[in-house]
């Protein structure tokens, strides 16, 4: 095992360690896309009643709080703005939830997290998706 574990590290030698955190997804989406498309995913810490229960989770940085987020870009062609509530209609739902600017969030799309009670009854990741501001 140690001629393995050496034969990596002079083979990986070049490589630096990056532990920084990116949401997959695209930078932007492809031609064929049409409206504003939702994005989402369970957040880390929405995913078992143990951990939505355990408050010292639910304040780190990695516990986002349910919102619509979208690049700045996004937000000035919909005319919305941060901090302020918007309307969401997907799927036949409506619902109201803040607005979060993060450049993060490919141009065309809106994340939403999925999972959360303030998010119950939108449509499907990857569909579209409209907001409203108020």
């Amino acid at each position: 095992s140690t001629q393995v574990r050496d034969e990596v590290a002079r083979a990986a030698a070049a490589l630096k360690p990056d532990n920084r955190v990116s949401w997959p997804t695209p930078d932007r989406l492809s031609g064929d896309s049409v409206g504003l498309v939702r994005l989402a995913d369970a957040p880390l810490y929405t995913v078992d009643a143990i951990v939505r229960r355990a408050a010292p989770l639910q304040n780190t940085a990695d516990a986002l709080p349910a919102a619509v987020y979208v690049h700045e870009n996004v937000a000035k062609e919909l005319g919305v703005a941060e901090g302020r509530p918007v309307t969401v209609r997907q799927g036949g739902r409506e619902l109201a939830l803040d607005l979060r600017i993060d450049n993060r969030v490919a141009l065309g799309c809106a994340w939403i997290p999925a999972g959360v009670p303030e998010s119950t009854g939108l449509g499907a990741h990857g569909s579209a998706i409209e907001l409203i501001q108020g």
